[in-house]
């Protein structure tokens, strides 16, 4: 959050002047989607513990308990569209209504960018994933390596914070300077190789030096790359669905890895810090390659829908 602020603050944001003509939703269709929507939520918890009890994976198994729980994700997703469905089937909010807040901002999307948009898509859900697996386990790390929770809090809670505002600031400056690809590049390398540090301090145990260093230099990447990531997406959004779907994006940006992410502390149980970190390291490379591809073969922004741009800041 700190960074979504600082990014909007640092970028130069040109002014819009959106000529499409709004859609008024009556009080009472807001009533009634925000209604649907519960019920929707309702439903997803009910299949996830559904599910969850039907399918239990052994204690010893830490990639099959992954699967079944990426299965029982997509399960209760499935099960919470259908139910939505169906409500909106049987009157409970217009169709026509539901259709423009969430069928269209995707739909959008798909009819701007074609085929490419499984590749952004793509880029999008995976860019973060190796920061944000071994930043799951940073604390139990710390503290495996015989830190105490003052020293921590020290280190990651207050330098830890001034670095990752610092890398903020700088990926925004960046951004502005440099093609967004590129910095996206740069951004996918820098979170990705400061998890090697992690694998340095598996030799150091205890030596606040190492502990610094590390901090410092993973804090400052990843608010590096979440300033650029957050321009990026920022970029990939239509002037018509802005809100939806930057929300959509944003928590597609955080889905796979959180849910990776989950099963860190199994995974380093069964292979060591060291090779842990090895692996965060390793699953950085495939977003390099994507991080090609969409350079390549994707124009951002170029086809999105014709609005008026005025530099003139307000």
């Amino acid at each position: 959050m700190r960074t979504f602020l600082l990014i909007f603050f640092i970028l130069n944001q040109p002014k819009i002047v959106n000529k499409i003509d709004s859609v008024v939703q009556s009080r009472d269709d807001n009533i009634r989607i925000l209604f649907l929507f519960i019920l929707s939520v309702f439903a997803f918890i009910g299949a996830f513990v559904f599910i969850g009890k039907i399918f239990q994976a052994p204690d010893d198994s830490v990639f099959l308990k992954f699967l079944i729980e990426v299965v029982r994700l997509l399960g209760s997703v499935a099960v919470a569209m259908v139910v939505g469905y169906a409500l909106i089937s049987v009157g409970l909010a217009k169709k026509e209504v539901a259709k423009r807040l969430w069928v269209e901002p995707i739909a959008d999307f798909f009819r701007r960018y074609g085929k490419q948009a499984i590749l952004l898509l793509l880029l999008i859900g995976f860019y973060r994933v190796s920061d944000i697996v071994a930043g799951n386990l940073s604390n139990v790390f710390y503290a495996k390596m015989g830190f105490t929770k003052i020293q921590i809090a020290d280190a990651v809670k207050f330098l830890g914070l001034f670095m990752t505002i610092a890398g903020g600031f700088l990926g925004g400056l960046v951004a502005q300077k440099m093609k967004m690809m590129h910095v996206m590049l740069i951004g996918a390398i820098a979170s990705s190789t400061t998890n090697l540090l992690f694998i340095l301090l598996t030799y150091h145990p205890g030596d606040m030096n190492y502990m610094y260093l590390a901090v410092v230099v993973d804090n400052l990447a990843a608010g590096f790359a979440t300033a650029v990531f957050i321009a990026f997406l920022s970029a990939l959004t239509s002037v018509k669905f802005t809100a939806v779907q930057y929300a959509i994006f944003s928590s597609l940006m955080t889905l796979f890895p959180k849910v990776l992410g989950g099963y860190s502390g199994g995974i380093s149980d069964n292979i060591g810090f060291a090779n842990f970190f090895l692996i965060t390291f390793l699953i950085g490379i495939p977003v390099l390659i994507l991080i090609y591809l969409v350079d390549k073969h994707v124009v951002i922004g170029s086809n999105d829908d014709p609005v008026e741009l005025s530099t003139k800041l307000e």
